[in-house]
């Protein structure tokens, strides 16, 4: 509770020097990022899974869900919806990487053998794509704003793919903790 405030006292060891090129808005952003992606990937034990499909990858969240899946050798499988950050992406991360604007992912993705999956998208057929091209005993992290599914909803679609997190009911909107 009150991670989001004006000021913040922390120890010493939990900071890190801010890049000069960075505004402190820039810097500001980054906990919140990684402190997403950390719980969305350990809610749903990613490290059984080994491989993971990311949406957005190269939005805050996924590249910081991106840098972790790497970090601990895992297999990345993203989207994104310029070619240009596909690119990056490829490049920085060794990755899968798919155009996030259709469903034409879904079939790349569920040859690599998802585990977990990492949901941002909510256009109409994204998330019936996304559950598709995960294997059995998969999990989804959720951290869109609208049109979620429901983990009965999800259950319905994909009978053996969980939903873990849904971060829009983990943290409330006063950064408290909402539900587990």
């Amino acid at each position: 509770s009150g991670c989001l405030g004006n000021a913040v006292v922390a120890p010493a060891e939990t900071l890190a020097p801010m890049s000069p090129s960075w505004t402190f808005h820039e810097a500001a952003s980054i906990p919140s990022v990684y402190v997403t992606a950390v719980l969305a990937l350990e809610r749903a034990d990613y490290a059984a899974t080994r491989t993971a499909l990311v949406h957005a990858a190269c939005g805050g969240v996924g590249m910081a869900a991106s840098t972790l899946v790497r970090m601990t050798g895992g297999n990345l499988v993203g989207t994104a919806g310029s070619s240009t950050k596909r690119t990056i992406l490829r490049r920085d991360f060794h990755a899968r990487m798919h155009n996030s604007r259709d469903t034409a992912f879904a079939s790349g993705a569920a040859s690599a053998g998802c585990g977990f999956l990492l949901n941002s998208l909510t256009s109409p057929g994204m998330i019936a794509a996304s559950l598709s091209a995960l294997g059995r005993d998969a999990s989804v992290s959720e951290v869109s704003k609208r049109d979620i599914w429901s983990a009965s909803r999800i259950s319905e679609e994909r009978e053996h793919v969980t939903l873990v997190i849904n971060a829009i009911e983990y943290v409330g909107i006063n950064g408290s903790h909402a539900a587990g």
